[in-house]
């Protein structure tokens, strides 16, 4: 019988990964999550409604710097709609902590969804992390987005990076992808055609797994993108930061915001299928569970909230509840919901 968790538990799988650098595609980007450095100056994200890029999973519009001592999960959102899922924030019973992981992983199991979002029954699953490192006496934070996007029956995978940092911090990146602007932002993506998972047509349930892994080299950090829908990990994209020899880690940290005034969290979301939309959860029955990797072996995240804040996708009719069967998960059903604190 499934019942609420109230303190930490681990789990003790370890996905195996075979490491392998792919061709990539040079771009070139200089961005910000909430600013575009752009000859003339900057422009800053005023709304969601400007972005109508189909590959375009914008974060939450920052709070500029902030002097708090710790963050205010709640100063994005408070009720619904909201980024609904589950999110470590770095917050705890005994207040901030900080924490530090190469890896991070979102397992979903969907025995049916039915939204409403723009006139469709579509939207997506992100898996949502900020990926920070130092160079040259600066600290950078990127903010990584390894997305599944839902239509109907179709499935396809998607990756978004964008910059978290200062809004003069310039980022160079290269990758499989492309960088595109719209409402005058710049970001880079890359939408998955080429493996056999993506694009694909599937039936309810869905058992899929959405991991990101940091590595570094010479050239500086490196961020791969997977997805596992039941045939084996597959790693789609690579992206590679210019930023020689620096050593990259997925940041928690309820201590400090970014450059861009957003959170240093870690998220598993239902939302909308991109472009700052709202889902409106018809019916459905989802699991989604939260792990982070570092040098001690694979943790269920342990200080759980149901929503996210950094992604400017949300969705709304949304009971988040969390439970314990051996590991600790999130049951998404439809019906009015509340966000708050579900295990720690």
């Amino acid at each position: 019988m499934k019942h609420t968790k109230l303190c930490h538990d681990e789990r003790s799988f370890k996905p195996e990964i075979d490491r392998f650098s792919g061709a990539h595609d040079v771009f070139l980007v200089s961005l910000s999550s909430v600013s575009l450095v752009q000859g003339q100056g900057h422009e800053v994200i005023s709304t969601h409604a400007q972005f109508h890029h189909p590959h375009i999973f914008p974060p939450h519009r920052g709070h500029g710097k902030r002097k708090d001592q710790t963050v205010n999960v709640y100063s994005s959102y408070s009720s619904e709609p909201a980024p609904m899922g589950l999110a470590d924030y770095g917050i705890g019973p005994n207040g901030p902590y900080s924490r530090y992981a190469s890896e991070v992983i979102g397992v979903v199991n969907a025995s049916n969804v039915q939204v409403y979002a723009s006139g469709n029954d579509c939207f997506s699953i992100q898996l949502n992390a900020v990926l920070t490192y130092n160079y040259q006496g600066q600290t950078y934070a990127l903010w990584a987005q390894d997305v599944a996007s839902i239509n109907s029956n179709n499935l396809e995978f998607i990756d978004n990076v964008w910059n978290m940092s200062s809004p003069n911090a310039g980022v160079s990146v290269t990758g499989n992808g492309q960088v595109s602007s719209t409402g005058g932002i710049s970001f880079y993506y890359y939408c998955d055609t080429n493996t056999p998972g993506s694009p694909t047509q599937f039936s309810y349930p869905l058992n899929l797994e959405m991991m990101m892994t940091l590595s570094s080299d010479s050239q500086g950090p490196e961020v791969c993108f997977w997805y596992n829908e039941g045939q084996g990990w597959v790693k789609y994209d690579t992206v590679q930061v210019s930023a020689p020899s620096a050593v990259p880690y997925f940041t928690i940290d309820g201590f400090n915001y970014t450059g861009s005034g957003n959170f240093y969290d870690l998220e598993l979301d239902l939302v909308g299928p991109g472009g700052g939309s709202c889902a409106y959860v018809e019916s459905a029955q989802v699991a989604f569970q939260l792990y982070y990797v570092n040098s001690t072996g694979t943790h269920e995240i342990g200080n759980t909230y149901n929503f996210g804040s950094d992604t400017g996708e949300t969705s709304n009719n949304v009971v988040d509840q969390g439970y314990q069967n051996g590991y600790l998960y999130a049951e998404l059903t439809a019906g009015q919901g509340y966000l708050g604190c579900i295990w720690n």
